[in-house]
């Protein structure tokens, strides 16, 4: 069964439960002010709000410098797993294209980034069970670690 909640119930709920708390209020507008109890919750909550892969890696080879290249910064590894780990079934070929884009991912600098990427692609197939890559991302890193098996 779905049940829908305004964003009115679900901020009042969070409040109530202590996730969401009020510390302080803008000196110019009087608007509260508020913070997670705890960072989960905050990149919990934006993990549920990403629709699309692209948001975490938007690479533009030519000019990387109008690519969105969240997935090396460390603040949103977390939000990008728990993204993986989220079971709607409508973000399955989202998934999918991500890791495809973070195995092939070329940086043009002697594979720093190639291999961080894939390294992350491995972190990621941990959350995401049915992943089609998920022997070969393994059996690519088994034999650049361990050389041909």
């Amino acid at each position: 069964m779905y049940l829908s909640y305004s964003r009115t119930a679900i901020f009042n709920l969070a409040c109530n439960l202590g996730w969401l708390n009020l510390v302080e209020r803008d000196a110019e507008t009087d608007e509260p002010v508020y913070t997670f109890f705890h960072a989960n919750f905050q990149e919990y909550f934006a993990a549920l709000n990403i629709d699309d892969w692209r948001y975490f890696l938007n690479h533009i080879p030519y000019n990387p410098r109008q690519g969105v290249y969240r997935v090396f910064q460390p603040q949103w590894k977390e939000v990008m797993l728990l993204w993986f780990g989220h079971n709607e079934e409508k973000l399955k070929e989202q998934k999918e294209q991500f890791i495809q884009a973070l195995v092939e991912f070329e940086d043009g600098w002697e594979d720093f980034y190639h291999y961080r990427a894939y390294f992350l692609a491995l972190a990621c197939i941990a959350e995401f069970e049915n992943c089609s890559r998920a022997d070969a991302i393994l059996t690519e890193l088994a034999t650049l670690y361990f050389g041909k098996l």
